[in-house]
């Protein structure tokens, strides 16, 4: 108990520590955490089309069983707040020939312009790992599709989403992100993304 206790201290200093976000950047792959295992991300969106605007978010994961994980977001920005929970299912893991495949989705609240919104959202993901000189990369593909109640109105939106999660072989708990996502009608918007990983254990929190 006492390291979930420390994971949601530390994201929560993380997130109260930030000024700027935008809550549909997944940054994830198919890979699911180990028992015992935890991962706090923070990220940067840059929001393309339409128009231009920054977002910062922060959130962490905990496992469930061999081939699931809950996890949550927290930030503003794009919105005034957002916090997203999500469940991620992985029944085909990233293994010899095969991708990871499995699904990703959630609940969603937030508050862009002042105006109340609520939703859920859910869609198939697809990873494979590939090593290379520079270290490996995680490389993934979603189509996540968001139901989204936005002022008493019920909108329909979802994004094509390609991103990879690179390991560096300077680092082991440390990763890297990189995210593009296109809207796939005019409720969505089209953005690029970065951010970067932390995975820890029972042994606490090392950057190494």
């Amino acid at each position: 108990m006492k390291h979930i206790s420390l994971f949601v201290t530390f994201v929560s200093f993380l997130f109260f520590g930030l000024a700027s976000q935008a809550y549909l950047a997944i940054h994830e792959s198919g890979k699911v955490l180990n028992p015992g295992e935890y991962k706090i991300h923070l990220s940067q969106q840059l929001i393309t089309d339409p128009g231009t605007f920054g977002s910062l978010t922060a959130g962490g994961s905990l496992p469930l069983d061999a081939d699931s994980e809950i996890g949550f977001k927290l930030g503003t920005g794009f919105a005034d707040y957002h916090f997203v929970g999500q469940y991620k299912w992985i029944p085909y893991p990233d293994f010899e020939e095969q991708p990871a495949i499995g699904a990703i989705g959630g609940i969603l609240v937030a508050k862009p312009d002042g105006i109340n919104e609520t939703g859920v959202f859910a869609g198939p993901i697809v990873s494979k790992n590939f090593s290379t000189e520079y270290g490996s990369f995680d490389s993934y593909i979603s189509v996540p599709l968001y139901g989204v109640s936005y002022d008493g109105d019920l909108q329909l939106s979802g994004q094509l989403i390609f991103g990879s999660i690179w390991k560096t072989y300077n680092f082991e708990k440390l990763q890297f992100t990189a995210e593009m996502g296109l809207r796939i009608n005019d409720n969505s918007f089209s953005y690029i993304s970065i951010g970067a990983l932390l995975y820890f254990g029972d042994d606490g929190i090392r950057i190494e």
